[in-house]
């Protein structure tokens, strides 16, 4: 039962990916359901200014052919170098190895 990472990169991919805590969560009392036009405007690069400075990548788990899993990774740019942002704490900055700048 191994699992396979594959990259969102259609549509339905996005769908579900968005959908997947909705499901995974489903018989939770205290999970509140995310919308799913929301979720997918925020990862569309038409609909959301930050895609300006920012990057991302969306990625499925599964096993067995079910999802398992999801994760993003986000790269914000040149964004640690404007000052009309602010951050609660810098985010790392990460070396091909992983090992941090």
């Amino acid at each position: 039962m191994s699992i396979t990472i594959k990259e969102v990169l259609t549509k339905k991919d996005l769908v579900h990916w968005v959908e997947f805590p909705n499901k995974l969560y489903r018989n939770n009392e205290f999970f509140v359901p995310f919308v799913r036009e929301d979720e997918i405007d925020t990862f569309t690069k038409e609909k959301n200014p930050s895609y300006a400075f920012c990057e991302t990548r969306l990625f499925l788990a599964y096993r067995d052919g079910e999802i398992v899993g999801r994760m993003a990774i986000l790269a914000e740019g040149d964004a640690r170098d404007r000052d009309d942002i602010q951050y609660l704490e810098p985010l790392p900055l990460f070396r091909a190895d992983g090992t941090v700048l």
